[in-house]
């Protein structure tokens, strides 16, 4: 057996399995950190309309069409219009969209967003399993006898 492939496996498999764990920790402390931490699954109840913001006026719009959600959060029913519209409306009735809430002022949402430390724990998360993957094909190479 080749002690630098098997060496080498074993060092693959470790730093993929520390790589890993550094993603899993971005991403649990970026769950944390973000004002908006409660996480619910919103419905499309009615769309209202109703004048429109400033940048609709600035185009000449008349009319502009909001969503409004209903959704749960900390076992309370809430009914809230979304403050951004548009022409045409960008959701539809009956529509599920993920939403993030204020957990001490529920009735506080926005959409759930992919931030920039989601993708990049993400990306970490891909990468360490690439990386352990090929470590354990090495180990399997070497107890094979094949290296």
């Amino acid at each position: 057996m080749n002690s630098f492939f098997w060496t080498l496996s074993i060092v693959l498999i470790s730093v993929g399995g520390i790589v890993v764990a550094l993603s899993l920790m971005g991403r649990s402390y970026a769950d944390r950190v973000q004002r908006y931490s409660g996480k619910a699954t919103a419905t499309v109840v009615e769309i209202e309309a109703d004048t429109p913001d400033k940048i609709g006026r600035a185009k000449g719009i008349h009319d502009y069409y909001y969503a409004v959600f209903a959704y749960y959060a900390e076992g309370r029913l809430y009914k809230k219009r979304y403050e951004r519209g548009g022409n045409p409306c960008p959701f539809s009735l009956n529509q599920a969209v993920d939403i993030q809430y204020d957990i001490e002022k529920p009735e506080r949402f926005r959409l759930r967003e992919k931030k920039q430390i989601n993708i990049f724990s993400q990306g970490l998360y891909y990468l360490g399993m690439s990386i352990c993957v090929a470590g354990g094909f090495l180990f399997l190479l070497t107890a094979m006898r094949l290296l």
